[in-house]
């Protein structure tokens, strides 16, 4: 059996490993909350976000290539695994909380903790235009507060469910 988009030859991820990706999301999810006033207090909030929005973006990032049946390392980007995604299930950027603008604006804050760069480049500038959503100038320090993980999270949620991927997966869609 196959899943993902129609004519896809990869065999999809099973319910156990949607069931992993969700609990793996709740542990995270709860983690994030124990920690957070401890972190508060030691001044390394900002560095704990970002290692939480890198954990949740790989692990949006790693469902989607299972469902598209694709090798994570030739997407492109969520613009990419995102548009595949919601296309695989019917759905558009409308449907995602946030919308596309969301999803990259996220994206770029991932790859800037992630890649230590802490600033707007200009190439994400014009990313972030390009998706709708008026970018900063170069140069900008990207930041990350409690609020901001939360709706960035929202956003990756939003995506994989409207995506297919919610945590109550009809076990004939796998």
């Amino acid at each position: 059996m196959t899943g993902g988009p129609e004519g896809s030859t990869a065999q999809a991820p099973s319910p156990a490993t949607v069931k992993r990706l969700w609990t793996e999301w709740d542990r995270l999810s709860n983690y994030m909350g124990k920690t957070r006033r401890h972190l508060e207090a030691t001044a390394n909030e900002e560095v704990f976000l970002g290692s939480v929005l890198i954990h949740s973006y790989a692990l949006a990032e790693n469902a989607a290539a299972q469902w598209l049946g694709a090798d994570q390392r030739t997407l492109c980007g969520i613009e990419d695994w995102g548009e595949r995604l919601l296309a695989s299930n019917g759905k558009t950027w409308k449907d995602v909380e946030g919308g596309k603008a969301g999803a990259v604006e996220l994206a770029i804050t991932r790859n800037a903790f992630a890649h230590g760069t802490r600033e707007i480049e200009p190439w994400t500038a014009s990313r972030l235009n390009s998706a709708g959503r008026q970018s900063r100038p170069a140069g900008y320090p990207v930041t990350l507060d409690y609020a901001q993980l939360k709706a960035y999270r929202k956003t990756l949620r939003s995506l994989l469910e409207a995506g297919g991927l919610g945590r109550h997966v009809r076990a004939g869609a796998m």
